[in-house]
């Protein structure tokens, strides 16, 4: 609902403590963001040029988004649980995690080498969780559980690619801890939003200060620490090919002129 249709004494507007939280939040984005690309620009592997440069787009959406919302571009207004009143929300939070949670499942599926189409589902997927949330601030207070469940059911599909099928191309590999690890922390922040989606949208337990501050925290481990340790882990790892990856080349004997290459540079799945 358009904020400027409502009269201002029916919800209470960002607080000061909010908009600085806002601005520290864009602050810590940006200069993580400039910091990756300092690194791509240094870096002298192809596949940690890569990396940084995914997880740079990945830190620029999130400082993108919030320098936005700190101005309040996108404020809106959705009813509370009594339709009486009612609390902002910042729409643009919505599609900074549309686009920076995308790259993010995109750059830890790579760090596995996961196909192409693996990749694609799981930003799919990470599409309609996010939307589907957002969704739910556009119905009746009643209405928005549908969303949350009908999301946290996709959640559970994509955790389980994310953590069990992808998982399996790293099996006995150098880099299986740290695929792990960052799968599951993945799994585990994203489901905070929903935790925290019910603690504020629906049952709204919180105020709208506390709210805000929360997301900030959130996105800023999701948008913000996470890429930060995917270029690091990763860059620590040997970059050769993964155990399933050169099982599937003995398949195939050479030479391997179209399909299959030794260097994994140039390896395709």
């Amino acid at each position: 609902m358009d904020i400027n249709s409502v009269d201002s004494s029916l919800y209470d507007d960002i607080s000061q403590t909010s908009s600085i939280t806002l601005w520290t939040t864009f602050g810590v984005l940006s200069a993580l963001g400039l910091f990756m690309w300092v690194r791509a620009i240094t870096a002298t592997q192809k596949r940690a040029i890569n990396s940084d440069n995914i997880c740079m787009a990945v830190l620029l959406t999130g400082a993108f988004t919030y320098l936005g919302m700190s101005f309040g571009v996108g404020k809106e207004l959705y009813a509370d649980k009594t339709g009486d009143h009612y609390r902002v929300t910042l729409q643009l939070r919505y599609i900074g995690r549309l686009v920076g949670g995308a790259l993010l499942g995109y750059a830890v599926s790579h760090l596995a080498r996961a196909t192409r189409y693996m990749q694609l589902v799981l930003m799919v997927l990470w599409g309609i969780i996010v939307t589907s949330l957002r969704y739910g601030l556009l119905v009746e207070w009643d209405g928005r559980w549908s969303f949350w469940g009908f999301a946290l059911a996709v959640y559970v599909v994509y955790t389980y690619l994310l953590t069990f099928e992808i998982a399996q191309n790293v099996v006995d590999a150098e880099v299986q801890w740290t695929y792990n690890f960052l799968s599951t922390s993945t799994s585990v922040l994203i489901g905070f939003y929903f935790l925290f989606y019910v603690l504020g949208e629906i049952m709204q337990v919180v105020d709208v200060e506390v709210e805000i501050i929360v997301h900030c925290v959130m996105d800023f481990l999701l948008l913000g620490c996470l890429p930060t340790a995917i270029t690091f882990l990763e860059n620590s790892v040997d970059e050769g090919l993964l155990p399933s990856q050169e099982q599937e080349m003995n398949l195939y004997p050479g030479p391997h002129k179209v399909g299959f290459h030794p260097n994994p540079e140039y390896y395709e799945n």
